[in-house]
């Protein structure tokens, strides 16, 4: 790797006598003595020091962080799900109802043709016992099959399901 000319200007420029790099390799012990006594000096003694040793000497404090942005974000995010859920909720239960609704005309069907055919088998029923003998072996068909057909119900309203909500 070649270097530059800049490296080498770096590098020459830096000077390598003893009495120099004694000045930047203090011991701990003096180094400490010397922060001390920088403090207690003017400005204008301190100033031979570089910017770095001072920061060293005199850390700057930081200002207590406040909770008010991780709270408020918190806040946000929680009114942001919530609002998302409802929405979802208020979706799902319009689904819900129409479902319900397109249903309704379904059950109201079974429930007229249930009616009917359970007049049909009362009146096959009544008819088997007048002495009809192609409805009594009807009728003693479906009791094999466990069909048991009341005679004395009447017809049921056309339906006895809950009328749909609006």
């Amino acid at each position: 790797m070649s270097e530059g000319p800049n490296t080498m200007s770096i590098i020459t420029s830096v000077p390598s006598t003893a009495a120099h790099a004694a000045q930047f390799h203090k011991p701990e012990a003096e180094e400490a003595t010397s922060l001390t006594s920088d403090a207690q000096s003017p400005p204008t003694e301190r100033s031979h020091r570089g910017p770095r040793a001072q920061a060293r000497a005199m850390p700057v404090p930081h200002p207590p962080y406040s909770p008010f942005v991780p709270v408020l974000l918190g806040t946000l995010a929680l009114l942001g799900w919530l609002g998302f859920q409802t929405q979802q909720l208020l979706n799902e239960r319009q689904a819900l109802q129409a479902a319900y609704l397109s249903q309704q005309q379904t059950v109201d069907n079974a429930g007229k043709l249930r009616a009917s055919l359970d007049a049909l088998a009362a009146d096959t029923q009544r008819m088997a016992d007048s002495g009809n003998p192609n409805a009594r072996l009807l009728v003693n068909e479906l009791r094999k099959r466990g069909i048991t057909i009341n005679p004395a119900a009447s017809t049921p309203p056309a339906s006895t399901l809950p009328a749909a909500k609006r």
